[in-house]
């Protein structure tokens, strides 16, 4: 039972969102107390669920079909269980945010809105969605930037955040009935991005040219792995593969700062992640 609502919940990859608001946290200054901390990242977590647990509520009759695996298509768990347990996550969604400063709310409540209009309406719209998505990670790294207090470093990573993540949403849309060469052009579009934040400087710092275009050049081999559709692998697990990238381009953000503690935090939410799976992505024609 509980492996079905980690599943439900995809918290495989709720590092990736940890790691985006630790990132703004960094750039915004690093001055959060304890109790701020556990505020800010228990609402990052609940904000994570509850954007996954929606996308598998509404997605529930088309994962019927396409994917019969999934915890609510396949009955592992019910739908009334489902929605019992996001209307008690709504609780902490909707109100931790009074406990931000007023400066930080407003960057909540518009993740919060972008995930549910996402969820619940927009996600089939042409780009629309994939922009909400990038407006939800946008939102996160701002927010934890404002939180701290100095977001004046911190709008272009948030920027490169988002707009990753509408460029791998773009991606995910043509999973299903999307030609290679559709799929082709939409990972090509990706790596475009990513090599477009080189020229947007990502943190207050100077630091190591040579270690930030070493790391970049590791995100972009590792984004490569996300051309494995070409040999049969499952669309789908290239952009799982793909998203894993997220706490690397946090580590490229935090990488100029002197305190290499807070890197480490990065590279240990992308180690959580697993990215190793990767590695042994296979043709589901094998």
């Amino acid at each position: 039972m509980i492996g079905a609502w980690l599943q439900f919940f995809r918290l495989r990859l709720a590092p990736t969102a940890i790691s985006n608001v630790v990132a703004g946290v960094a750039l915004g200054g690093w001055t959060l107390g304890s109790t701020q901390w556990l505020v800010l990242l228990t609402w990052t977590l609940v904000l994570y669920m509850v954007g996954m647990g929606f996308n598998d509520l509404v997605d529930q009759t088309r994962d019927e079909k396409t994917a019969p695996h999934r915890p609510l298509p396949s009955g592992a768990i019910s739908v009334q269980q489902a929605r019992a347990v996001l209307l008690l996550l709504a609780i902490p969604l909707l109100l931790l945010p009074l406990w931000m400063p007023n400066s930080a709310q407003p960057y909540a409540y518009t993740a919060i809105a972008c995930a549910l209009l996402y969820d619940l309406a927009l996600k089939r719209v042409a780009l629309v969605g994939p922009l909400l998505m990038g407006g939800v990670r946008y939102s996160i790294v701002m927010l934890g930037a404002v939180f701290a207090g100095s977001p004046q470093f911190a709008w272009s990573h948030a920027f490169t955040i988002g707009a990753f993540t509408a460029a791998i949403t773009y991606f995910s849309e043509a999973e299903e009935r999307g030609s290679e060469k559709t799929l082709r052009s939409r990972h090509f579009l990706i790596i475009l991005v990513v090599v477009s934040t080189l020229l947007i400087p990502s943190g207050n710092e100077g630091g190591s040219a040579v270690a930030t275009w070493i790391l970049m050049l590791l995100i972009l081999l590792f984004l490569d792995r996300g051309r494995a559709f070409r040999h049969g692998v499952s669309p789908a697990l290239c952009t799982v593969a793909m998203l894993m990238a997220l706490p690397l381009l946090d580590l490229r953000a935090s990488i100029t700062y002197s305190q290499t503690w807070i890197a480490s935090l990065h590279l240990v939410a992308w180690l959580a992640v697993r990215p190793w799976f990767t590695l042994n992505l296979r043709s589901d024609k094998q």
